[in-house]
């Protein structure tokens, strides 16, 4: 997999994709269901970042060795505001969601 960032983010503290390693060099296999997350910036009600954007293109094969690419946009403001992942991708938030929804399964269970 392969990746061409065309439009890039540039501002004081925020992650810049095209220097991300598996932006600059590809990554040889992505497995099934893989994610990757990167916190690039926060948004805090700056305008002009609110209404960026950032554009790549994504060039793999798939498992019969067909080539494709894909272009994708992700526009900063459709993401704006929706400050709360469920279930959460940190370590101590992930414990607390399952907990909780454990916690949910006990009761229902006792009742």
């Amino acid at each position: 997999m392969k990746f061409k960032v065309t439009k890039d983010i540039n501002y004081k503290n925020a992650l810049i994709i095209s220097n991300i390693g598996i932006f600059k060099g590809g990554i040889k296999y992505f497995p099934p269901e893989h994610q990757f997350k990167f916190h690039l910036m926060s948004l805090e009600d700056d305008e002009r970042k609110i209404n960026d954007y950032i554009t790549f293109k994504i060039m793999y094969s798939d498992a019969i060795k067909n080539n494709r690419k894909q272009w994708f946009t992700l526009k900063f403001n459709e993401l704006y505001g929706l400050g709360k992942l469920t279930p959460p991708d940190t370590h101590i938030g992930m414990i607390a969601y399952r907990l909780q929804q454990i916690q949910k399964k006990f009761d229902k269970s006792t009742n």
